[in-house]
């Protein structure tokens, strides 16, 4: 399974992108917590979280009036990317910035910032996209771990990689990403949660195909491709 100790550096030493990101994440989640415990003195102090919620995240029921009347509004359009950065809960908050800090470390030192960028931003977008393509009863959408599961992606991609060239199996590659599932599919189950772990397998299919064209091997891939192409 996933060792948080490969190539570990000291924190530091964390790729920019990620500490931007964990910084982003990190900060807003503090200034909910001062405002809630009253440290930050506001009117909407234990509300703040809900009207961020509405504010950043993606909800279908912004984007259907704009597609019946044809009339679109494309200062919406920064919900797809803000929609990672409000979370559920401090405790929902906790847990996928540690994931996603371990992670993006990972995949910003294998395959590079812009590889972890596309990750954070773009692998979520089109889970986000397909989420709401095949469950039009979606609610509003927040949260980091869209993310997380791209950087999941990323993580398998890399672990496949290694072993073709070491000659291993390659079934365990994907022991992280089985565990995650089971786990979102057991809470499914048995709390009765949401369909929002389609979006989170997706953004983690998304992140593993751009990770295929962005790693160690991924110029050779490309290369390939594009041969494919020409020949056609």
């Amino acid at each position: 399974m996933f060792d948080p100790n490969a190539n570990a550096a000291p924190f530091n030493k964390m790729p920019l992108a990620v500490l931007v990101v964990i910084a982003l994440v990190g900060g807003m989640e503090l200034i909910i917590q001062g405002a809630e415990s009253g440290i930050i003195r506001g009117q909407d102090g234990m509300g703040l979280r809900t009207n961020w919620a509405q504010f950043l995240g993606f909800s279908l029921s912004i984007y259907e009036p704009m597609w019946i009347t044809k009339s679109y509004d494309l200062i919406e359009i920064y919900r797809l990317f803000t929609f990672g950065f409000i979370q559920h809960s401090l405790s929902t908050a906790l847990v996928a910035l540690a994931i996603f800090a371990a992670l993006g470390k990972y995949v910003a030192e294998n395959f590079g910032q812009l590889c972890f960028l596309l990750l954070t931003f773009v692998a979520p977008i089109i889970g986000l996209l397909v989420y709401i393509a095949l469950i039009p009863s979606a609610s509003l959408i927040i949260g980091l771990f869209p993310a997380v599961f791209a950087m999941v992606g990323g993580f398998t991609c890399r672990q496949i990689d290694v072993r073709r060239e070491t000659g291993e199996a390659l079934l365990p590659a994907f022991t992280l990403i089985g565990f995650f599932m089971a786990v979102q599919l057991f809470f499914f189950v048995a709390f009765d949660g949401s369909f929002e772990w389609v979006a989170h397998f997706f953004a983690f299919v998304v992140g593993f195909t751009i990770a295929n064209f962005f790693g160690p091997l991924g110029r050779s891939r490309r290369n390939s491709m594009i041969r494919v192409l020409r020949n056609r």
